[in-house]
């Protein structure tokens, strides 16, 4: 292991869960000593000492993570300019630069007031001069003071230097309601800026890589367009079901779309930019933003196997879908509305409506008409195998996903509580109306009560030891 990569790997070691234990043991030794570490024996000192300095190692790596997270994203910014790709013109960009910087100007301010505190903490005991009550207690108070701030603001989960690290920190403002191609749609939506300039070059990358006998009767747009729903979905899938995507198979079915020629090549990323590790990492963390659009992945995949007759015997197939659970309501939510024509016709118009109460999700309504694409193509007449030579349930997963048509309602709720909301949709040529009513929970999760409640009580804490100490030990 190089010495760069160590650094890397160390700078995310970083816990903020791990550095409030320590400030809880630090506060119950001091409280029960009066925070007069003069009267306690020299190895419960050392002790103390010990785990204070474990903390500020946790912040120091706060630090050296914020300060990696920007000088990659800038030097990623600089070698696009290079080739005359300005960053500033990709949605996002301002507001994820300035997030990163702030994220970083804190996390060393933290670093700082870690190293400070335990300077205090150290003159506290070593110092008898001095009156070791009021130093402890200030040094307590800064170690409070930066624990607030660690879980007030959000910081990065993984360095700007691995793709896809950023994804999870970056919240896009802007999301498409019609969703042609699902998985490619999505997932270039909650790519971070630097993801989406590196999926934008894989994409062009991937274009040139294409076998002439893959989807040769369809125009160039609509060959990458398949090729790219096909590769995300065989990326999840070998992230949910790694007992049947095998290497083997993944490898197998990658050759089907780039040749055997270029499957290395694809492999490795050379000619795209990014390895097939790095594609299913993305897709591994915009899963975890967007879970329904996968968990409607499951579904199409069930029918396939088990109801198969029955659903390619549908003129209209139509379902809704969101996450079921949510721990917070400070963050929308997203509710597919899926329509699949399986017929030839190309006109089907679709008027599409979202209904919640007023008083507890927001927008309560919500309205639009799509029109459906055609099944340009015949299912095969028996079931086919999940995978295999020629026609499989794999390939027509794929195809779904592509030919469907999504309508992607965001909304946020109000108040914590159950929630029901209606989808309707009605045909225009026909009148005929469909729709489904979901019930949707929101909680007050684990995450929500600690991001609420440890900022607050850790401030407050941070301004009334030192009060106290003042009025009761001294």
């Amino acid at each position: 292991m190089t010495l760069t990569s160590t650094v890397k790997l160390a700078s995310r070691l970083y816990n903020k869960y791990i550095m409030a234990s320590i400030l809880i043991i630090i506060l119950i030794l001091l409280s029960v000593y009066h925070f007069n570490a003069s009267s306690m024996d020299l190895a419960l000192r050392f002790f103390i000492y010990f785990i204070w300095i474990i903390f500020v190692l946790l912040a120091l790596l706060y630090a050296l993570n914020g300060i990696l997270i920007y000088n990659g994203i800038m030097d990623e910014v600089y070698q696009y300019q290079k080739i005359g790709k300005p960053m500033e013109g990709v949605r996002g960009y301002t507001e994820l630069i300035s997030n990163i910087k702030h994220s970083k100007n804190i996390s060393i301010l933290i670093a700082i007031a870690s190293v400070f505190s335990l300077i205090l903490f150290a003159v506290s005991i070593s110092n008898h001069n001095l009156d070791t009550i009021i130093v402890s207690s200030l040094a307590l108070t800064v170690v409070l003071i930066s624990i607030s701030i660690i879980f007030l603001i959000k910081f990065p989960e993984l360095t700007a230097l691995e793709v896809g690290g950023l994804i999870s920190f970056y919240s896009p403002d802007t999301f498409p309601m019609v969703i042609d191609n699902l998985l490619a749609d999505v997932v270039f939506t909650y790519a971070d800026p630097i993801t989406f300039m590196a999926m934008d070059n894989w994409s062009n990358g991937l274009n040139n890589l294409l076998s002439d006998n893959f989807s040769p009767d369809t125009d160039q747009v609509t060959r990458l367009e398949r090729a790219r729903e096909k590769i995300f979905l065989i990326a999840y899938l070998s992230n949910s079901i790694p007992e049947t995507m095998t290497e083997e198979v993944i490898y197998s079915e990658i050759a089907e779309l780039v040749g055997i020629e270029h499957l290395d090549i694809f492999v490795i990323g050379m000619h795209t930019g990014l390895s097939w590790d790095d594609i299913k990492e993305i897709i591994k963390n915009v899963e975890k933003q967007s879970p329904e659009v996968f968990r409607l992945v499951d579904r199409l995949l069930i029918h396939l196997m088990e109801n198969y007759n029955e659903f390619i015997s549908r003129q209209l197939y139509f379902t809704v879908i969101t996450k079921p659970d949510h721990s917070t309501i400070n963050q929308s939510a997203g509710l597919l509305a899926f329509f699949l024509n399986n017929t030839d016709q190309s006109d089907r118009r679709m008027n599409v409506e979202f209904r919640s109460d007023i008083d507890y999700i927001q927008p309560y309504y919500q309205k639009i008409a799509i029109i459906l694409d055609p099944m340009d193509t015949g299912y095969p007449e028996n079931q086919p195998e999940l995978i295999a030579d020629g026609d499989d349930v794999l390939s027509l997963l794929s195809k779904l996903l592509q030919v469907g048509d999504a309508v992607w309602f965001r909304f946020k709720a109000k108040k914590f509580g159950m929630k029901i909301i209606t989808v309707q949709a009605e045909e225009e040529s026909t009148d005929h109306s469909m729709g489904q009513s979901i019930e949707v929970k929101y909680n007050r999760g684990k995450d929500w009560l600690v991001n609420i409640f440890v900022p607050k009580l850790t401030a407050i804490g941070g301004v009334v030891i030192p009060i106290l100490t003042s009025i009761l030990f001294l």
